[in-house]
């Protein structure tokens, strides 16, 4: 219950955020571009998806006592069956504190000054990311219903098993929240600094740090691996394309740069 108003409150400030982007002209920024068309649509988009996330939500039915008896892990395919066998608390403690770590990866991008003017419409992708991904993930969770890997564990009590949440397996969304923004962060980064000598960690972390969420996820008994999987790869792809869609092509970034003596330099660069 707890687990489903935080996910009730976080929807609640996502969607709220959302209704501020549809206003939003033309922001100024040098790599990338908002479209009312686009932006309006996918804003659109995210709040009606989000609607039926909840109607869903809230007419989904937790596992009955005779179900849980009637579970099978011989019903499961053979690459997720071993998740079963797992149930750690401290697993299921270090993915919350991992997928908070996540959360933190866009601010890697407010350390470079000369970047600052792009942060306006970087908040705004960032917002359709996080709403996006949201979104999906709950729509997926609540239509395919899959059970966690805890229930089919025999060391579980019934009481955690006949929670509604234990109907949410896949996809994990742990795993795709990370992978999204790991992957907006280094798409972003990647695109306002092309020849920074630390995109290569940031990509690294950015893509590393979703697989540490989702081994700790199947760790705790919450996920099996396919879901795992499938959130990395959804929150990859949310997290890569939204950044790609709004860059502008040929772009070119200009720098202005004090020199000696009172003077002022004013660099460009071109990016195809």
């Amino acid at each position: 219950m707890i687990t489903y108003r935080i996910n009730t409150i976080r929807r609640f400030i996502i969607y709220s955020l959302l209704f501020p982007c549809l206003f939003i002209g033309q922001i100024f920024s040098q790599t990338y571009k908002l479209t009312k068309q686009s932006d309006f649509g996918l804003a659109a988009g995210i709040i009606g998806l989000g609607i039926i996330d909840i109607h869903l939500n809230n007419n989904l039915e937790s596992l009955t006592a005779n179900q849980i008896m009637m579970l099978d892990r011989d019903d499961i395919w053979k690459i997720d069956r071993f998740a079963t066998s797992l149930r750690s608390i401290q697993a299921d403690k270090w993915s919350d504190y991992t997928k908070y770590a996540a959360y933190a990866l866009p601010t890697i991008l407010l350390m470079r000054e000369e970047t600052r003017q792009d942060l306006p419409i970087v908040g705004v992708m960032l917002v359709e990311v996080f709403g996006l991904n949201a979104a999906i993930t709950t729509f997926t969770k609540t239509i395919v219903k899959r059970n966690r890997p805890f229930t089919y564990n025999e060391d579980v009590g019934i009481i955690d098993k006949q929670v509604r949440s234990a109907r949410k397996s896949f996809v994990s969304g742990h795993t795709s929240d990370a992978a999204a923004l790991g992957f907006f962060t280094a798409k972003v980064f990647s695109d306002l600094h092309p020849h920074s000598k630390w995109k290569s960690v940031v990509w690294a972390v950015g893509a590393g740090l979703p697989i540490v969420v989702g081994g700790l996820r199947i760790g705790a008994g919450k996920h099996f691996l396919t879901d795992v999987l499938s959130g990395y790869g959804m929150g990859a792809l949310i997290g890569y394309m939204i950044p790609h869609i709004h860059k502008r092509k040929n772009t070119s970034r200009i720098q202005v740069q004090a020199g000696a003596n009172g003077t002022v330099r004013l660099l460009l660069a071109l990016d195809k």
